[in-house]
């Protein structure tokens, strides 16, 4: 929404650079004519390439054959989710799958995929291609530029009768238009709509005058050969006065680098857009520093106080591989308003673009699977090491695994039915659905037979680490405290617990027990039923292996108070 709601206002490098482009049928982002011509010099010569090696023979006539489409589908990209209406700059993922169904497909033959990529509300496209293998022999070539997807298939798919495929793509829609609007991707009678939701013009936010505003922003962009990342600093957007220099150094980070022809190499004052060598001679006492992957931009105070920045830049791909591009900028300023200087950074993530193909087919006689997996990103890919028993007709079972491209390939097989089972997988596949399926597999030695295709999910749970066992201890039973309570509540004293020690007998013989005794049955009085009731209530809290020495006290205390009792008899009689 940010690059088109500035688009509007002729602020916004980026944005403005794809409207203009929109209105042309050969859409070119960068606006140089020497960099166009190289381009179309480099996208013929790949063609050329990929004439020479899908050769076909002179005896048939290439062919649309489009129909062979049997499905289209679109879902958001990131949510992998079918939206009912997307925002304009959102990117989608579109797929497809073809059969040989409808008519035979021949060396030659193209399926192609079309889209608007010009007027109000069209497709930005990125450049890709992929050969396309069955048993390790190509069998044709997928491409994709500004105009749409195309599969086209050599000679090599003439020996495959059942063949099927599927492929898929990421594009950006975009609808500069107010209302909202309707674009149609189409592949022969088959057709996927998408509905993009109208621009709010003149929303962007104006120039307060005070305080600090800025931000990074990066998308992909298409160099009709190539695909490349174009990325934007925003500084002191609402045009406060400054209090000293601004120093803004932008690190390029992994998998791109600094492309120094790169129409985005701009940077936009107040809305007026200067190349880097413009801008050096008009802003004499500012300066541009590029050291590698470290753009280093240095604005005056006194020229730049009160006005808006927008730097630009574009970097080239050298790692198609990565499914994000990162970039940081490291700014420092200090406006008039403020006491201190302050330091902060802006991060900005592009996703790669995807796209992908597959087709197979079998001859008579042949057994073909291919196994699947999909990964924890609801990504599609194949299965190496999975190992099946296949059951022949006669009974008797043979054992095999999967390839280094997820595929199981047996040829001259007898004709007859042949059971299959999924024996064993790798131990971060998910195994619990597949154990228990079987499927049925008919092999003829006249006709040509179909691929069984077997999806497998990746393990979702985080695997468990054993532990080292702790040393055996006895465990100890946790005690609900009894309430405390005065010695004129008649209530039977109850003992403080150490929840920490371990539960043993108390010895009878130390005299701090003896003592305790003693005291507890001089204080003893006389209880009601009541009171004797939570008295073996109190007296249950207590460990079991503590009743034995309660007894022996009770015993000791008796014996005691007897001795005592004779003492002071005997002792009365002498003195008598």
């Amino acid at each position: 929404m940010l690059l088109v709601s500035l688009a509007m206002t002729g602020s916004h490098v980026f944005a403005s650079e794809q409207l203009a482009i929109s209105s042309s049928s050969s859409q070119s982002i960068v606006s140089s004519t020497s960099v166009n011509n190289q381009s179309k010099q480099n996208q013929n010569s790949t063609t050329d390439v990929h004439t020479e090696v899908s050769a076909v023979s002179s005896s048939h006539q290439p062919q649309d054959v489009s129909d062979r489409i049997t499905n289209l589908t679109v879902v958001e990209r990131d949510s992998k989710k079918t939206q009912s209406i997307y925002n304009d700059g959102a990117y989608v993922t579109v797929s497809g799958t073809f059969s040989d169904a409808r008519g035979k497909i021949q060396g030659g033959d193209t399926i192609h995929v079309n889209w608007p990529n010009s007027g109000q509300a069209y497709v930005n496209s990125y450049v890709g291609g992929k050969d396309l293998y069955v048993n390790g022999t190509m069998v044709g070539h997928y491409t994709i530029d500004q105009t749409g997807a195309t599969l086209t298939f050599n000679d090599k798919i003439n020996d495959l009768q059942n063949v099927s495929g599927n492929f898929s793509f990421d594009v950006e829609v975009r609808n500069t238009d107010e209302h909202n609007q309707t674009i149609q991707i189409t592949a022969g009678s088959t057709a996927a709509s998408i509905p993009v939701k109208g621009i709010t013009k003149g929303s962007s936010q104006q120039p307060s005058g005070k305080g600090w505003r800025g931000s990074k922003v990066g998308m992909m962009i298409n160099r009709r050969d190539h695909n490349a990342l174009a990325w934007g600093i925003y500084l002191n957007s609402n045009a406060a006065a400054l209090g000293s220099d601004i120093t803004c150094s932008d690190t390029i980070q992994g998998g791109q680098q600094f492309d120094p022809d790169s129409g985005y190499n701009r940077i936009d004052v107040n809305g007026q857009s200067l190349s880097f060598d413009q801008f050096k001679a008009v802003y004499p006492n500012s300066s541009i520093e590029i050291n590698g992957k470290t753009l280093t931009f240095r604005f005056n105070k006194d020229e730049f106080s009160g006005k808006t920045i927008l730097v630009g830049y574009g970097t080239k791909i050298t790692d198609n591989d990565l499914a994000v591009f990162n970039n940081t900028a490291n700014v420092s300023y200090q406006l008039k308003e403020d006491s201190q200087p302050t330091t902060i950074n802006y991060s900005q993530a592009v996703k790669n673009v995807s796209f992908d193909a597959n087709v197979t087919g079998t001859k008579p006689g042949e057994m073909k699977i291919i196994n699947k997996y999909t990964d924890d990103k609801g990504k599609i890919k194949i299965l190496p090491d999975a190992t099946f028993e296949i059951i022949k007709p006669d009974d008797t079972s043979m054992n095999y695994t999967t390839d280094e491209n997820g595929e199981i390939d047996i040829k001259d097989l007898p004709a007859g039915k042949y059971t299959i089972k999924q024996i064993t997988v790798p131990d971060w596949i998910n195994f619990s659905k597949a154990k228990d399926q079987t499927w049925t597999i008919e092999i003829s030695d006249i006709e040509n037979g179909t691929p069984l295709i077997v999806y497998n999910d990746v393990n979702k749970s985080i695997p468990w680490t054993p532990l080292t066992p702790a040393k055996e201890t006895k465990p100890w039973t946790s005690l609900t405290p009894a309430k405390n309570v005065s010695a004129d509540t008649n209530m039977v004293p109850t003992a403080t617990v150490n929840s920490n020690a371990t539960s043993r007998s108390m010895p009878t013989s130390k005299p701090n027990v003896i003592s305790t005794a003693l005291i507890n049955n001089s204080a003893a009085q006389p209880q009601s039923t009541a009171n004797a009731d939570k008295a073996a209530q109190a007296q249950q809290l207590l460990p079991k292996t503590g009743n034995h020495a309660s007894s022996a006290i009770c015993w000791l205390g008796v014996i005691l108070c007897v001795s005592v009792a004779g003492w002071v008899t005997v002792s009365k009689k002498k003195n008598n």
